[in-house]
């Protein structure tokens, strides 16, 4: 029986209906995952469900915003106006804004991620449980995917589905 508080939780799913191989996406062949987004409300517990290829020759797994191969590499799947959060990994989100946000503090204020984890820490999350050296390395993640989505959408959808997420 599932506890009360994980069936308010927002949960997170790809819109995505179709396979890079051109087969379908099935929700029943995914996976419920509890995961963590980072964003102004502070670190929310949120429901993340993948979809899974009904190819048996593919079966990739689709999350949110990315395509995951049997390698572990996860590669970008979505256009960024077609998503408002983003996943480093299926476990853990930041919001587009939280990122937009502490981006252009960084350009102007000349901030380091360490002071964005310590403001965080301090004030949104202090309660998360989170260590610096993991925060730190998932916002830079975070922080990259966004700034090469927004460089390579222009540049049509072969670049833009090729983004390794975490590379």
């Amino acid at each position: 029986m599932k506890r009360p508080s994980a069936m308010l939780r927002p949960e997170y799913v790809t819109a995505l209906t179709k396979c890079r191989c051109g087969c379908s996406l099935q929700t029943s062949k995914g996976k419920r995952i509890d995961a963590i987004l980072y964003g102004f409300e502070g670190a929310v517990e949120v429901t993340h469900i993948t979809k899974r290829c009904c190819s048996r020759s593919c079966g990739a797994y689709y999350g949110y915003n990315y395509q995951c191969f049997q390698s572990g590499l996860l590669v970008n799947s979505v256009k960024l106006d077609d998503v408002n959060v983003l996943f480093v990994n299926p476990k853990l989100a930041f919001c587009k804004k939280y990122v937009r946000y502490h981006d252009s503090l960084q350009f102007r204020g000349f901030l380091s991620q360490g002071a964005i984890d310590f403001a965080g820490r301090d004030v949104l999350f202090p309660h998360g449980g989170h260590s610096r050296d993991h925060f730190q390395r998932y916002y830079g993640n975070a922080r990259f995917l966004l700034l090469t989505m927004q460089e390579f959408e222009p540049l049509g959808p072969g670049s833009l589905f090729d983004i390794v997420i975490g590379d």
